[in-house]
C-alpha cells in the first residue's frame, strides 16, 4: 500500500490536477463559483452558533470560534468518509480498464475534500479576527494535527472504501453514521467538565472523533493543548495503517469484482 502511495505522489498530474479540473468544472456556470463552498458553511456557522450561543448562555466569542473550527473540520472527516463509501463505485471505468494503483483514487478524494477545507479556512481566519484570537506559538502544534488528519483521511479511505464495495450496505449506514458522529462530539457543543474522572472526560476519551478533531481546534484557538488526544490520535492512525495495508493487499483486485 505505502508503494503504491509513494508511486502516486511522484504523480501529482494523475490526482491533484485532474481533482483540480474537475473542481473548476463544477463550478464554471455558476454566479458565484466556489463561494458556494464559503457560503453553506458561514450561513450554518452563523444562523445555529448565534442560537446555541443563546440557548446555552455561551460567551459568543468563545462558543463561535470553537463551532467555526470544528465544523469546518469535521466537514472534511465526513466528506472523507461519505465519499469512501461509493469510491469504488464511482471509479468502476477506471478500476475496469486495469488501473492496479488505487491510491491515485485515494488521493483524489483526500484532494477534493483538501480543497474544500482550503476555501473554509478563510471562515476560520475571518471569525479570529473577528472575535480577536491572537496568533500565538501553538500553531506550531497545528502541524502535527494536520498531518495525522490526512494519515487518517488516507487509512479511512482505502479501509472504507473495500469494505463499503464488498457490503452495499455500509453505504446505506455512513449517513447515519455521520449524524450520529456529529452530534456526539463536540462540534455544536462544548464539554462543560471535560476533566479526568468525569463522566464527559471518560465519554470524550472514548470518542475517535474528538482525538482527531480536538489537536487542530486547540492549536488554532490558543487553548489548553490536548496532547492526550493528540498520542491517542496517532496510536489509531498506525493501527488504521496496519489494517488498512492488510486490507488492500488482500482485497484491492476481488474489490474490483465486487463492483
Amino acid at each position: 500500500m505505502l508503494d503504491d502511495l509513494a508511486q502516486a505522489l511522484q504523480r501529482p498530474a494523475l490526482w491533484l490536477y485532474t481533482t483540480w479540473i474537475q473542481f473548476l468544472i463544477i463550478y464554471r456556470r455558476t454566479a458565484l463559483g466556489p463561494l458556494w463552498i464559503i457560503l453553506s458553511p458561514l450561513a450554518f456557522i452563523a444562523l445555529l452558533g448565534l442560537l446555541f450561543t443563546v440557548i446555552s448562555h455561551s460567551n459568543v466569542s468563545v462558543f463561535i470560534p470553537h463551532m467555526t473550527i470544528g465544523f469546518i473540520v469535521w466537514t472534511f472527516i465526513s466528506e472523507i468518509i461519505g465519499a469512501s463509501s461509493v469510491l469504488y463505485i464511482r471509479s468502476k471505468s477506471e478500476l475496469m480498464s486495469g488501473v492496479t494503483n488505487h491510491s491515485v483514487f485515494h488521493l483524489r478524494l483526500i484532494a477534493k475534500a483538501a480543497i474544500k477545507f482550503l476555501h473554509q479556512v478563510i471562515i476560520i481566519i475571518a471569525v479570529c479576527i473577528i472575535f480577536q484570537v491572537p496568533p500565538i506559538l501553538k500553531l506550531l502544534l497545528l502541524l502535527p494535527a494536520i498531518l495525522l488528519l490526512l494519515i487518517h483521511a488516507y487509512w479511512v479511505s482505502v479501509l472504507y472504501s473495500i469494505i463499503a464495495a464488498r457490503y452495499r450496505d455500509v453505504t446505506q449506514l455512513t449517513d447515519l453514521l455521520l449524524r450520529i458522529g456529529f452530534l456526539a462530539t463536540p462540534v455544536i457543543w462544548m464539554p462543560t467538565d471535560s476533566g479526568r474522572g468525569s463522566v464527559i472526560g471518560s465519554y470524550l476519551m472514548a470518542n475517535p472523533f474528538y482525538h482527531v478533531l480536538e489537536p487542530v481546534r486547540s492549536a488554532i484557538l490558543g487553548t489548553a493543548y490536548p496532547y492526550n488526544s493528540l498520542m491517542i490520535s496517532s496510536v489509531i492512525a498506525l493501527f488504521g495503517l496496519l489494517i488498512a495495508n492488510i486490507f488492500y493487499k488482500r482485497f484491492r483486485k476481488k474489490a474490483v469484482l465486487w463492483i
